[in-house]
């Protein structure tokens, strides 16, 4: 996964040095027995649309991945050109824009009202950064065996920071690990991800299989839940604790404006 050791340091590194925004806040949950919390799951992206926000309670940790979706709320996203859009409940706890285009430097705000409370979050769109090469590497797992993994070269742009995910897919099967990348002492340069298969499911690519790699353009924020979600178990595990929401009003989830690029290869 994902230069774990670096972004670790790194991530030490930022607990001391970084300035969240008064919005974002550590949420605890007890995974044993809690009370639900909301769950809020927006984005929008620098592609066509539609977009999506779902709403959804969350579960006890030792209960089915089974989130009870929250229906009759009002859900709204605006951006800082002054274009404005209220979603309509499109099927339970899903809302689903129509006309709202996604566009890379602009702000956006999500708007979420339940039973009269209103949560908010906040986020801005990155310029996309394209994926310059996927090359296929090899390391070693012990005992003289080796695994494959693909990684991802970018050039990073010069003078601001920036913040990356990335989503693949093997064999068009979305794959479960959390990868995330920063410019942190790299600002300007080629940077290098690895993407590798997901350890738990104890994926191995072979020849032949055809890999493709989502990179997302994320704010910080974003990147500091997925961090933080990444610490806590992951984004497909019940009701992760800890994990830092961009949201206001004590909800779990995130909402993120992203611009994407994307590359594939097949295994050699």
């Amino acid at each position: 996964m994902e230069r774990r050791q670096i972004i670790q340091q790194a991530a030490l590194f930022m607990t001391g040095a970084l300035i969240l925004s008064s919005c974002e806040k550590v949420i605890d949950v007890d995974l044993n027995d809690s009370s639900p919390q909301i769950v809020i799951e927006g984005n929008i992206t620098d592609q066509t649309g539609p977009y999506t926000v779902r709403l959804s309670k969350s579960v006890n940790f030792d209960e089915l991945n089974d989130f009870p979706p929250i229906s009759g709320a009002t859900v709204q996203i605006s951006d800082d050109a002054g274009n404005s859009e209220i979603l309509p409940e499109t099927s339970p706890g899903t809302y689903t824009t129509v006309a709202l285009q996604g566009t890379p430097g602009r702000t956006y705000t999500l708007d979420v009202t339940i039973d009269e409370q209103i949560y908010t979050a906040v986020s801005t769109m990155p310029l996309p950064v394209a994926i310059d090469t996927l090359t296929i590497e090899e390391q070693s797992i012990g005992f003289g065996d080796k695994t494959s993994y693909v990684e991802a070269r970018y050039k990073d742009p010069e003078g601001i920071d920036n913040y990356y995910r990335f989503v693949h897919l093997i064999n068009n099967v979305r794959q479960k690990d959390i990868i995330i990348d920063k410019d942190w002492l790299q600002d300007g340069n080629t940077i290098r991800t690895s993407i590798e298969p997901d350890e738990e499911e104890d994926i191995e690519l072979k020849q032949g299989d055809e890999v493709i790699v989502f990179m997302q353009s994320i704010d910080e924020g974003v990147y500091e839940y997925y961090r933080t979600l990444d610490e806590a178990g992951g984004e497909f595990s019940a009701s992760p604790t800890n994990p830092l929401s961009n949201f206001s009003g004590g909800v779990l989830g995130y909402f993120s404006a992203y611009a994407v690029t994307s590359k594939s290869i097949v295994v050699p």
